[in-house]
């Protein structure tokens, strides 16, 4: 997905890209921040973090998710995974009920667990230490996943941490405060009019 991304850019022939992404999307940007930085003007990333390649519990959840996917046609792993911090633990009717959502939007399972098992490559330390792109982290307050933003900030030069309050991981993006601050990063970081795209 991520090359697919670049091939995507090559088509349209776009040099540079301001690239946003939410989730599965934030972490295809970050590789795309770490192997592609010389086709972003900036990169927003929302609801993800760094994972470092060797993050056994992050792979571990994955692998579950997988096989949850291939054998069950559930997402049941990544539900309990994404709850939010400090929220009871949803009963098996909430996880039916939103596995049952999730996949009636037209997800195939055996494509999701396909993705969980050849995920984009996160970036290096070394990479996003050097990084000059400006990027911007939308992430909840309650978002499990603020986890693997926290430790960015002492490496990373050109990162903008936005945690917005009492916002978790399914609803970070339709809070008023995420399109806000979306909307004012990327007015800051527009291409001036006579600049090549």
């Amino acid at each position: 997905m991520v090359e697919d991304t670049i091939r995507l850019l090559d088509h349209l022939k776009i040099r540079k890209a301001h690239v946003v992404g939410y989730s599965m999307g934030g972490r295809i940007t970050f590789s795309l921040l770490g192997y592609h930085p010389e086709r972003l003007r900036t990169a927003v990333i929302g609801g993800f973090g760094w994972v470092p390649s060797d993050d056994n519990s992050y792979n571990t959840v994955h692998e579950q998710l997988a096989e949850s996917l291939e054998h069950d046609n559930s997402l049941e792993p990544l539900i309990l995974w994404l709850n939010p911090v400090g929220a009871p633990r949803p009963t098996q009717e909430q996880i039916s009920l939103i596995n049952k959502i999730f996949l009636s939007l037209g997800n195939d399972p055996k494509a999701l667990a396909a993705i969980q098992r050849n995920p984009a490559p996160s970036p290096t330390r070394a990479q996003l230490r050097a990084n000059k792109v400006p990027v911007l982290s939308l992430t909840g307050e309650l978002d499990p996943l603020k986890s693997y933003v926290d430790p960015l900030i002492s490496f990373m030069p050109d990162l903008k941490v936005v945690v917005i309050p009492k916002a978790n991981h399914a609803n970070t993006p339709g809070v008023p405060e995420f399109i806000e601050n979306l909307r004012h990063f990327l007015q800051e970081h527009s291409a001036p009019a006579s600049e090549p795209h």
